[in-house]
């Protein structure tokens, strides 16, 4: 079982035509205790509550910049949340 499963809220995921939001309901339709991050160039809040509020247990912003050590730092924060759930 996996410990944590990133999606990314694009909006069409090609193989499935859907967005990530529906991926994220499938996921937990499927298993209600995932722990599911979400991944998104998307900054509107009103779609960051709703992924949260549907059971992700967070939420990053794209792009990944792993070459920054703040992001990481939150990044890390964000993974480490989720895993005490």
């Amino acid at each position: 079982m996996a410990r944590i499963i990133l999606v990314d809220d694009s909006p069409f995921i090609t193989a499935s035509n859907k967005d990530g939001r529906s991926c994220l309901i499938d996921i937990l339709e499927h298993d209600p205790h995932a722990r599911v991050l979400m991944v998104s160039a998307i900054k509107a809040r009103p779609v960051v509550v709703e992924c949260l509020t549907v059971g992700a247990k967070g939420y990053v912003e794209k792009p990944l910049r792993l070459h920054d050590e703040e992001f990481c730092t939150e990044f890390r924060g964000t993974i480490e949340m989720a895993l005490s759930d």
